[in-house]
């Protein structure tokens, strides 16, 4: 369950070096929440890269998956509807190397919320960032469902969906 944090606090997930990957195995789920609010842009992304040139203030969750796969993201239940999200994964912390989502949707949760899809993911450990963005809703307690499934279509793209 979430915890709202004070206008002053510092999440416990703010810094990327801080969280801890949990295993997602295909045919699994994880679900996430947290509280965005106080979130910093500190230690986000290295110079250079989407997140580190933004200067937005981050969260962080973190995933292992251990072969191919393909990832659903999915922040419905959010309430309310946070109105702006990074449509990406980090392949590292602080952020580099950014894996832009092979689709994404504000549709399929039927709450406004939106639903990013990450096709042909190669085992390692993903970061997961969220955005805080007070000025299109996006701040304060949050719900995210990860759920992983077989890979489909051979050899993983993450190299043509990087950001270097």
């Amino acid at each position: 369950m979430a915890t709202t944090m004070s206008a002053n606090a510092q999440p416990p997930n703010d810094l990327c070096a801080n969280v801890q990957a949990q295993d997602l195995l295909i045919g699994g789920s994880l679900f996430l929440s947290g509280d965005n609010t106080g979130a910093t842009s500190t230690d986000d992304g290295v110079p250079g890269s989407t997140i580190g040139d933004s200067g937005l203030p981050t969260v962080w969750h973190a995933f292992t998956i251990s072969s191919c796969t393909k990832v659903v993201v999915e922040y419905c239940g959010t309430t309310p509807s946070f109105g702006n999200y990074w449509n990406l994964l980090s392949e590292d912390c602080p952020s580099s190397v950014a894996i832009n989502a092979t689709t994404f949707d504000d549709v399929l949760c039927g709450d406004g919320n939106r639903t990013l899809t990450f096709d042909g993911l190669a085992a390692g450990t993903y970061y997961l960032p969220v955005l805080n963005d007070p000025f299109n809703n996006a701040v304060g307690p949050y719900q995210v469902a990860l759920s992983a499934f077989v890979c489909t279509g051979g050899t993983p793209p993450n190299d043509l969906r990087r950001d270097h």
